[in-house]
């Protein structure tokens, strides 16, 4: 009888321990899952916007240097090879921007205004680009007029836009690289406490049972 009561005391202290355990194991699961996603945030979306955002910003640039080439030569066959560059460059921006699109994170508006800024840019250029094909001296002062005045205030404003959802872009990241701080952090005190608490009841229960069957057999 008496080893049937120490059995199940043992069975009891054990079954603790297993349970804290097992608490144990869950956090560290739920906390890591929780830092796994917002690391693939980050690597998922994070820099493939923050990429596609410079690549944007790289071919916005390039647009503008080409155009500025084609009306300041009067060489046809240099104009014509400025100008396919800058149909190419404005290609690559559309591209970039859809792909911007399937890994943005925020406001999809924020999106919509900055095509629509970049849409009236190409308005202004393909008028520039109507002069700088005419290749004559009025024609090429008319062109930069135009590239000095109307295109660059929406050509900025298509930059500002996308510096603003630069901005965001890592504003976002910075709360997700937080987030994932302080799960790690909440993780590692968890089981650091819930281990310490188990090892505490299992010398507890250890030391309870010693002294419990020392008694049962001094008496015996």
């Amino acid at each position: 009888m008496k080893n049937l009561k120490i059995s199940f005391k043992l069975m009891v202290s054990f079954g603790v321990v297993i349970v804290l355990l097992l608490i144990v194991a869950a956090t560290s699961i739920i906390s890591l899952s929780g830092a796994k996603s917002n690391i693939e945030y980050l690597s998922n979306r994070t820099m493939n916007s923050t990429n596609h955002a410079w690549q944007m910003r790289r071919d916005l640039m390039s647009v503008q240097r080409n155009m500025y080439k084609a009306v300041a030569t009067f060489n046809q066959s240099e104009v014509d090879d400025f100008l396919a560059e800058a149909d190419s460059d404005v290609q690559s921006l559309y591209s970039s921007m859809e792909l911007l699109r399937a890994t943005y994170g925020g406001d999809m508006s924020d999106l919509d205004s900055l095509k629509a800024a970049i849409d009236s840019t190409g308005e202004i250029r393909r008028e520039a680009a109507e002069l700088a094909r005419i290749n004559t001296q009025e024609a090429n002062e008319k062109a930069i007029e135009i590239l000095n005045g109307e295109y660059s205030a929406r050509y900025d404003k298509s930059v500002d836009l996308l510096r603003s959802i630069s901005d965001g872009v890592s504003a976002r990241a910075a709360v997700k690289a937080d987030d994932a701080d302080s799960q790690s952090a909440m993780a590692v005190i968890l089981v650091i406490s819930i281990s310490a608490v188990s090892l505490l009841v299992a010398v507890g229960f250890a030391f309870y049972i010693s002294k419990k069957h020392f008694k049962s057999c001094k008496r015996d």
